[in-house]
């Protein structure tokens, strides 16, 4: 069993008595042994804990020894001699004092050993006891005191006595606390006295308030326990105490602390995780978690994270974990799974950490299900106003087509109503023919209405017309094929798409904007498939082809010269790349890290948003896991980079840059 041992002092007391002494239950098993003991028998401190004192006897006097132990009451030792033997061998017979003793209801046997034939020895032994214990009492840091059965100081360390503002220790002999500086406390400490007196039983490390004259309050962590004479009667008190004061501040501090971290932690809005690293248990929640999910706190803190997510999200969790990319991109979105059934949108942020020895994450979850729906209208949004925006272009682009198509129609109607007279005499000479006369005057009309249409003319022009006018419905067809496709709105998921067809028509829908001001030079590679949201990335390639316009007019102005715009599409490895090269005025350095940024722009007031870039960025980057970065030479123009996985087995890689390229993405040259 193991034995408790109280204050340090009692500690040192115990180790600096060079009288043998072992502490024992009523069966003779040694609980503790003081340095004097073990070196008597030859034994280290740990050999003799465990063993029973009885063995240590020789044959002739167990009897003895074991009677005197079973025989020994509060108040009335034993004292047998006792042959012991050594380690080595030798035999010992020392005078045994064997006194009762409780700690904590447990009765034990206290074991004194001395040589009986010693007696100087031990008186001189005595003497230095006593300076060695002056010495110790007033050398350690607890505050010491004594006292007899009518509680009154006997005596007390310099510790106490400079705490009860005395001059010397012997000058508390004779008072009681009703005397000193804790009088306030009095009433308290006697209560505890006589308790410990009454019940001959120690108390041990209790906390009690001590309040001093000048109303300055302290906190004491205090030992008491009964003082005996050599029959065991017990004659007064003996404690200690230490100053904990600044302890308690801290703790309260702490407490304080805590609580107001609580008070945060559950004030958040946003639901907080604490999960353990590798069995993903929960161990704490905040109410944003319930409320969220649906679950009450205690039906979370028997969930663990990937239950939490839908089905298909599952795998990725345990892959990322693995390999620790869930802790190098934050802010990455989840589908997450509530008690009800319905499946959200939620920016998950973690951070790994060492909670008291255990390996834990923190997570910080931010439903943006509400935010993704209100990003896509503001890209459908953004979408029509491109298009509001190139109205006027695309009603000239239409106009033209239909203006020769109407001219050929009306060419056509012309030429049908002179043919129409042509084929009416035509009919009636066939009809002459066929009843065997033709009329000579009959011939003459047919001849002269033919003259009139100018046959060889209309066989000429007509197909013309009508080749014209079909081109003409065809280029109307894919401006109208071109604005559907952009300005429809995406249904959600993911397709495969031709990113080159996707550029043609965006080049069909921008074509106002640039072809009097740059000649278009198209340098497409044939692509695998991308699997993507078609109507969001034509916004992006409409916003690169748009803005490289407005670079290259701010050069020509109307000067009537052209600029150059290269549309280039290629395969690298695993990733689909598209460059929009423009001849425009590049980007400014000291701008060059801003223009990513939501609402910054360049333009004059009311000729731009600012937020092509942005949302061009959040589609490329966060929602198809690419990258879009630029390269720009001042004067020489600029060439910005899209870069999409070939297909979503991909989209879960390695952003093809780095974070800071993806934040400026400049490489300047």
């Amino acid at each position: 069993m193991e034995f408790k041992r109280g204050e340090d002092f009692f500690r040192h007391l115990f180790e600096t008595v060079p009288r043998p002494l072992l502490v024992c239950d009523r069966g003779g098993e040694i609980l503790e042994t003081n340095p004097a003991a073990a070196s008597l028998f030859g034994y280290s401190r740990g050999q003799l804990l465990g063993t029973n004192l009885l063995g240590l006897v020789h044959d002739e006097d167990l009897s003895r020894l074991k009677a005197g132990m079973e025989s020994v009451t509060p108040g009335e030792p034993a004292t047998p001699t006792v042959k012991f033997l050594t380690r080595r061998g030798q035999t010992l017979e020392l005078e045994t004092r064997l006194q009762h003793t409780e700690f904590q209801a447990l009765p034990l046997v206290l074991a004194f050993l001395q040589d009986p034939a010693d007696g100087k020895c031990v008186q001189h032994e005595g003497c230095q006891s006593s300076w060695m214990l002056e010495t110790i009492l007033d050398t350690i840091p607890q505050k010491v005191f004594w006292k007899d059965r009518n509680l009154t100081y006997l005596g007390c360390n310099r510790a106490l006595a400079f705490d009860a503002g005395l001059d010397h220790p012997a000058d508390i002999v004779g008072k009681t606390d009703f005397d000193l500086s804790w009088r306030a406390s009095a009433h308290l400490y006697r209560r505890d006295d006589a308790m410990v007196m009454q019940g001959g039983t120690a108390k041990l490390n209790f906390e009690e308030p001590q309040n001093r004259g000048d109303g300055t309050l302290f906190w004491l962590r205090t030992s008491k326990v009964p003082l005996r004479d050599p029959e065991g009667r017990i004659i007064g008190i003996v404690g200690c105490y230490e100053d904990i004061t600044d302890q308690k501040r801290v703790e309260e501090s702490l407490r304080k602390s805590e609580e107001s971290f609580r008070l945060l932690f559950g004030a958040i809005p946003h639901p907080i995780f604490v999960h353990e690293l590798h069995s993903f248990g929960f161990l704490e929640v905040n109410p944003a978690a319930s409320v969220t999910f649906g679950y009450s706190r205690s039906e979370l803190l028997t969930r663990t994270v990937p239950e939490l997510l839908v089905p298909e999200e599952r795998q990725r969790f345990h892959d990322d974990m693995r390999s620790g990319e869930i802790f190098k991109s934050p802010h990455r979105k989840w589908k997450v799974l509530t008690k009800d059934g319905r499946s959200l949108t939620a920016e998950i942020e973690r951070h790994r950490f060492d909670l008291v020895g255990r390996e834990v994450a923190l997570v910080f979850l931010q439903d943006v299900t509400h935010r993704e729906q209100m990003e896509v209208e503001l890209r459908q949004h953004q979408k029509l106003q491109a298009v509001g925006g190139l109205a006027a272009g695309v009603a000239h682009e239409i106009n033209t087509p239909i203006q020769f198509v109407g001219d050929d129609v009306r060419f056509l109607q012309t030429a049908f109503d002179s043919l129409h007279a042509v084929l009416r005499k035509s009919e009636q000479l066939r009809k002459a023919a066929k009843a065997g006369s033709i009329p000579p005057e009959l011939v003459a009309e047919l001849d002269e209405a033919s003259e009139a249409a100018d046959i060889e003319y209309l066989m000429t022009e007509v197909p013309r017309a009508i080749s014209e006018s079909l081109e003409g419905v065809e280029r109307v067809a894919t401006i109208v094929r071109a604005m559907k496709q952009f300005a429809h709105p995406d249904q959600g998921e993911m397709v495969n798409a031709d990113l080159n067809e996707a550029l043609k028509s965006t080049l069909v829908i921008a074509r106002n904007e640039w072809k009097y001001i740059a000649d278009v030079e198209e340098a497409f590679t044939p692509l695998p498939p991308v699997q993507c949201s078609l109507g969001d990335l034509n916004q992006v390639f409409l916003n690169l082809l748009v803005n490289a316009a407005h670079a290259i007019h701010a050069v020509v102005k109307d000067s009537g010269q052209k600029g150059k715009i290269r549309v280039e599409t290629s395969v690298q490895a695993d990733w689909v790349q598209v460059a929009v090269t423009d001849s425009g005025c590049g980007i400014p350095e000291d701008i060059q890290s801003k223009v990513f940024d939501p609402f910054f722009t360049t333009k004059g007031v009311g000729q731009g948003t600012g937020q092509g870039l942005a949302i061009a960025r959040s589609i490329v980057v966060e929602k198809h896991h690419g990258s879009l970065t630029f390269s720009t030479q001042v004067g020489q123009g600029t060439t910005f980079f899209v870069k999409l996985p070939c297909s979503q087995s991909q989209a879960g890689m390695s952003s093809p840059a780095n974070a800071s390229t993806l934040r400026r993405g400049i490489s300047s040259g």
